[in-house]
């Protein structure tokens, strides 16, 4: 009897721990309800505008491209891509503050950056303020359009919203394929050197096999490693930035220039040395551009350097 009344006992603790327990996962519980985001999807956003308190970057999607507007200058691909999965993946995790605020989250006038994504009917999909990280460094601080609290946005935006139209446009200058190239013309402002690709027969463990070399017109061969270097650097040149407020005409006279023979001809012509850059424009690109020297010097070469040894 007396170990029946000791387990009616221990029963009624463990019963009251449960309420207990209960109780104290009820009463911290949030008494909130996060705002529903309606989910974007990629294909429909077909313009994003992002407003500064100094300035406002307008992107549209034309066709499959999209262009950094009013100039119409191509945007990279990869930050477009950045700032679209922003948009798609927009995501409303806690709310931070109802006090507004803002300014202890950049999420004031003088601070914020504004976005919105439209479609192709110009119809506003989603608009939100974007603020400074938090804190726990997997959020943003945001608000959002017509709601003034302070919320969590998963994900830090910072990264993958650029603040300028330069940092927006795409810096690829030169592109090509270098396995078609088969001719190289140099000119360094005094002489011109023409460099071609043949083939030669070498042997391999006794057997004879066909190989790229590269001669200048003369037939002197030309270090491997050289051409190499030279034709690496260009297949995917990028620039540091663009020369504003000056079109390709106003550039005569380069320094060096190249011609690089493949499917079609493409050049680049590079200009006198500024601080650490060299000014240059390029047949792949419609502006003028400049370049880091060190990225310049690795295919603006001086013609005795590109020559093996003769024996």
């Amino acid at each position: 009897m007396k170990i029946k009344k000791e387990y009616i006992i221990l029963g009624v603790i463990v019963i009251i721990l449960i309420g207990f327990l209960i109780f104290q996962n009820t009463s911290n519980k949030t008494h909130y309800k996060l705002p529903k985001i309606n989910k974007v999807e990629k294909d429909d956003i077909k313009k994003i505008i992002l407003t500064k308190p100094d300035e406002t970057i307008t992107l549209k999607k034309e066709n499959e491209n999209w262009r950094i507007l009013p100039g119409q200058f191509p945007a990279d691909p990869a930050k477009i891509d950045r700032i679209v999965n922003v948009v798609t993946g927009f995501t409303i995790t806690d709310l931070v503050s109802e006090s507004k605020n803002y300014g202890l989250y950049e999420l004031d006038d003088e601070n914020k950056i504004n976005l919105k994504a439209f479609s192709a009917d110009d119809r506003i999909l989603l608009e939100f303020d974007i603020g400074k990280k938090a804190n726990t460094y997997r959020h943003t601080f945001v608000k959002l359009k017509d709601n003034p609290n302070v919320y969590h946005a998963k994900e830090i935006f910072q990264y993958d919203v650029p603040k300028t139209v330069d940092e927006f446009r795409d810096k690829q200058v030169m592109k090509f394929d270098r396995s078609e190239i088969y001719s190289i013309t140099l000119n360094n402002n005094k002489e011109e050197l023409i460099v071609n690709k043949e083939m030669e027969n070498v042997d391999v463990t006794d057997e004879t096999r066909p190989s790229e070399i590269w001669k200048s017109g003369p037939g002197r061969k030309v270090r491997e490693n050289e051409i190499t270097t030279m034709l690496d650097t260009l297949a995917g040149l990028r620039c540091e930035n663009y020369i504003e407020g000056k079109n390709k005409a106003d550039f005569k006279n380069p320094i060096y220039s190249l011609i690089i023979k493949g499917t079609k001809d493409y050049t680049i012509s590079i200009y006198k040395k500024e601080d650490t850059k060299y000014p240059a424009i390029s047949s792949e690109n419609d502006d003028p551009f400049m370049l880091s020297a060190w990225k310049t010097e690795k295919f603006m070469k001086e013609y005795e350097d590109l020559f093996e040894d003769e024996e």
